[in-house]
């Protein structure tokens, strides 16, 4: 009888593998769809506090953000130069990544801040959404 080597044991396995994202169905939610739904009503304010200042936008369009007098075809890109603008220059990049559903709120019936994403998400437990005919926006 000769001695074998056997690799240790994986850990088992409980379900399937998780992909980047799954925890948040409702990043499929566009803002066109807010929109139809009548949960933003264009014209529409946006803000955030960033590093103790306050910075506003609007959009006034599926693709139209509007920071500082300059229109900008994504939250993203307004967030982005939002942020740019109270901190300056971020190493290695012109304006940094920042994911604008996120970044920007807005407010509430209550008056409270919600981000954004928050509405993407009320849509989307509203189940009124078909999410195979959305398209990324924002």
């Amino acid at each position: 009888m000769h001695d074998q080597t056997r690799a240790p044991a994986s850990p088992p396995t409980t379900g399937a593998a998780r992909v980047t994202g799954a925890g948040t169905p409702w990043r499929h939610i566009t803002l066109d769809q807010l929109v139809t739904a009548g949960l933003i009503h264009l014209p529409f304010p946006i803000e955030h506090r960033y590093r103790g200042v306050g910075v506003v936008a609007r959009i006034e369009g599926v693709g139209r953000i509007v920071f500082n007098g300059v229109a900008y075809d994504s939250l993203s890109t307004a967030g982005g130069v939002a942020r740019k603008s109270v901190a300056g220059s971020f190493p290695g990049r012109d304006i940094p990544q920042t994911n604008g559903w996120t970044f920007w709120q807005c407010r509430g019936s209550d008056g409270r801040l919600l981000a954004l994403d928050e509405l993407r998400r009320e849509l989307f437990e509203r189940k009124v959404v078909n999410l195979s005919e959305s398209r990324r926006s924002g």
